[in-house]
């Protein structure tokens, strides 16, 4: 069988280049309230409510990566917004609102 012009040029096209790998990034609660800036509670909300797809490995929640970034990139409306204040206010303790947290 004799070879193309065609399947010596194959290394040539990035299309054949499928070899390339994803790592999916796999995050903690708190380590997606630190990215999203929202406190940790905030998270479990969005969890509950399946705003934020999460998966439980071993008794924890995990959250990944690219499903936040999925979730950010998303329009949201106006009405979303405000609903989305509204559970991060809830999930902020109120004496603790507008100070530094204590080391």
């Amino acid at each position: 069988m004799e070879k193309s012009q065609s399947d010596d040029n194959l290394h040539l096209r990035p299309e054949s280049r499928s070899n390339v790998r994803h790592i999916e990034v796999f995050w903690k609660p708190w380590q997606a309230a630190d990215y999203l800036r929202i406190p940790v509670e905030a998270v479990y909300k969005l969890i509950e409510r399946s705003e934020i797809a999460a998966e439980q490995r071993d008794g924890t929640w995990t959250i990944r990566k690219s499903i936040l970034d999925e979730w950010l990139d998303r329009p949201a409306t106006s009405e979303e917004l405000d609903e989305l204040q509204r559970l991060i206010d809830s999930a902020t303790p109120a004496q603790n609102a507008g100070s530094p947290p204590e080391v």
